[in-house]
């Protein structure tokens, strides 16, 4: 199954479940399949950053997160914009 195949079976089996279990039109589920999709997504570049972190990196990264109290998540943003090099 590619990718995309499992895209369109999250979103239809997301769709299927909402209409059956809460009653929402087509168009409501489709908004919240999309909104669902893009929380995915940014999960996953989160975690594809964080997993290529050598180890020093990814101490850096919890340092300044317990001494700056930003987010993790916010600083991991960061670094996969750019904005923040360990």
């Amino acid at each position: 199954m590619t990718d995309q195949e499992k895209w369109e079976w999250l979103v239809r089996d997301s769709i299927d479940n909402i209409e059956d279990s809460d009653g929402f039109s087509d168009d409501q589920a489709i908004v919240w399949a999309n909104n669902r999709i893009k929380e995915l997504e940014k999960a996953h570049v989160r975690y594809e950053t964080v997993r290529k972190l050598n180890p020093v990196q990814f101490a850096k990264l919890y340092r300044k997160n317990i001494d700056s109290g930003e987010a993790f998540d916010s600083l991991v943003d960061r670094i996969a914009s750019g904005e923040l090099v360990l």
